[in-house]
């Protein structure tokens, strides 16, 4: 099992725990009245309480460190900057306490919203205060409270194996140069790729392949002295940062370590099967001087050491830094795909999990290369986000998604929403909101048939500016969707204040769902999460039929993956719609 899961075990049993004892409170309050109070309702309560009381804000700080209070019961911080603190250092992390804040000034709807948007879970007003309020506000604050506290488990650590994600292995990593800056020191980052993992995933099925991703991790914890100089950055490498080191050859034990680990086979049900892993290692500040530059040249060795065969590695050097021949064709020759209309739009149905009708598709682009043929995103993508092309690239999804819209109005077809993406780079674009308003303007295109679906990343890259441009959007009838779920950072306050409709969980939690009963609890939860917020749910890379049972019984709103369809051609998709049509008038 991941580690990932096993922390969320913890924290359920840690749940179940206070079944068998009395719920802890600690109430903050200046007035010693108010303990008199609250101890006439803890008695008078079904549910088991015990009651501490401190009158100041140094007490509970005590109290919060001894790690046994349940629920924090806090005067009114909107009185007092320390009580702000209190707040705020119950809410730094995703085992913090609880809060229920009390005061007589939370009547008004804009001291509630400063008060959650501190990290308080709930409050309740003294001028209100009864058993039914003072009960349910704990109910709440504790409901709510497990809600960010899986909410902050999956936005930092990958599902499948525990170790970090990307986005926590790179503040881990941001800080190591930050520490290493200060003291003089170096830091090694080491990018491992897991040669041929790809093709043994599609051959012996994802649950093996995710056995070894699991086994993969085991190994490299035994090079490290904690997980936390680990994480998962994409679907088969890792990264592994060593730092606080005084000279280049501290590295040399763990890449030998690493050697022999992985000229080890993997074992299993079947066999055994060997995988060979390519290091590429960056050094800080000896050739990188920030983050950025750590990062790419690791990359750029990685690559190196994969020219080698079996279990290799290559230490970056100065000169290797420049462009292949190969890079600057691929871009010349996009650039000239965008004037000669070579690129493709795809769709993927997306379909009604009670029904299973379609009722959307998501727009992804293909490039019909004159001389490679049809390419994939991940071999066009990533230059085009690096050169920036992807903002006229998105444009022309855009535009293409508008007139297929006005072929199934024009042809009488059924108005399905089409979905398309949109990068952090389109977003950093001033003329984004004008440029899709023209689109629609020229095209006619009803905007209430065109959704726009952004990552959570995107969401954070320019938070003001992708606020600003979601808001001015929605105003024109279109809609927005939050992507990949759970892959990147979201709190609350985010996905209460942007209007966004529809809330996409991502593959690998879906995947997850039937096999694990720790991740069936997250993909329920963030169901749930969505509801509450009156948010449709979509959930992506439905392969199974006994994945879509469990999203129907768990009222997951539509579903998209294999099990309903590949991404097809436009044609193809009118064909579908067609059929789906057919059948409706001959049931009629």
């Amino acid at each position: 099992m991941s580690g990932s899961c096993l922390e969320l075990k913890c924290m359920s049993n840690e749940s179940q725990q206070t079944v068998n004892r009395p719920l802890r409170l600690l109430l903050v309050h200046p007035n010693p009245r108010a303990q008199a109070l609250f101890q006439i309702l803890v008695a008078r309560a079904e549910t088991a309480y015990e009651l501490s009381w401190c009158c100041d804000i140094d007490s509970a700080r005590t109290a919060l460190a001894m790690d046994w209070v349940d629920v924090l019961l806090l005067h009114n911080p909107l009185r007092e900057e320390r009580s702000v603190d209190l707040l705020k250092l119950t809410n730094t992390d995703g085992s913090a306490v609880p809060v229920v804040v009390l005061g007589r000034l939370l009547r008004s709807s804009g001291g509630r919203e400063l008060i959650h948007k501190m990290g308080a879970a709930d409050y309740l007003s003294i001028l209100q205060l009864s058993l039914d309020a003072f009960e349910k506000a704990i109910h709440t604050a504790r409901e709510r409270h497990q809600q960010r506290t899986i909410l902050h488990q999956i936005s930092h650590h990958d599902i499948v194996t525990g170790a970090a994600n990307r986005q926590m292995f790179v503040q881990r990593l941001q800080h190591a140069l930050q520490m290493a800056d200060a003291h003089q020191k170096r830091v090694v980052l080491l990018q491992l790729n897991l040669d041929g993992f790809q093709k043994v995933n599609d051959s012996l099925g994802h649950q093996l392949g995710d056995d070894i991703l699991r086994e993969t991790v085991q190994r490299l914890l035994l090079t490290l002295p904690s997980a936390e100089h680990l994480g998962r950055i994409s679907d088969n490498q890792f990264g592994i940062m060593l730092a606080d080191l005084d000279n280049r050859e501290q590295v040399m034990p763990t890449l030998y370590q690493l050697q022999r680990l992985f000229n080890q086979p993997y074992l299993l049900p079947s066999g055994q099967i060997s995988l060979g892993c390519s290091i590429g290692v960056s050094f800080f500040p000896d050739t990188a001087h920030n983050l950025d530059e750590l990062l790419r040249q690791a990359g750029i060795a990685m690559h190196e050491a994969k020219r080698h065969p079996g279990v290799s590695h290559h230490m970056f050097e100065p000169g290797q830094d420049s462009k292949t021949s190969e890079a600057f064709s691929l871009e010349a020759d996009f650039r000239r795909a965008l004037r000669r209309n070579e690129l493709r739009l795809y769709y993927q149905p997306r379909v009604d999990v009670r029904t299973e009708e379609t009722v959307a598709a998501e727009g992804l682009i293909r490039w019909q290369h004159p001389t490679r043929g049809l390419l994939m995103p991940n071999e066009f993508i990533p230059m085009a986000e690096r050169t920036g092309l992807i903002v006229p690239m998105g444009y022309w999804v855009i535009h293409q998604a508008c007139q297929d819209a006005n072929f199934l109005r024009h042809h009488r077809l059924p108005q399905i929403q089409l979905s398309i993406n949109l990068s952090f780079r389109q977003f950093s674009d001033p003329m984004l909101t004008r440029t899709i308003t023209r689109i629609f303007q020229t095209t006619q295109a009803d905007p209430r048939n065109i959704e726009f679906e952004l990552t959570e990343s995107a969401m954070m890259k320019n938070e003001q500016q992708t606020t600003q441009c979601i808001k001015e959007l929605t105003e024109l009838g279109a809609c927005f969707a939050l992507d990949d779920f759970g892959t990147g950072y979201s709190s609350f306050a985010h996905l209460q204040r942007l209007p966004l409709t529809r809330l996409k969980i991502d593959k690998s939690f879906v995947k997850e769902a039937t096999s694990c009963g720790d991740n069936e609890i997250i993909v329920r939860a963030m169901i749930s999460l969505a509801h509450n917020l009156r948010m449709l749910v979509v959930a992506e890379g439905v392969e199974t039929p006994e994945q879509l049972l469990f999203l129907r019984q768990y009222r997951c709103d539509q579903a998209q993956g294999f099990l309903f369809g590949r991404p097809q051609c436009f044609e193809d998709l009118c064909r579908m719609l067609e059929g789906q049509q057919y059948r409706h008038l001959s049931i009629g």
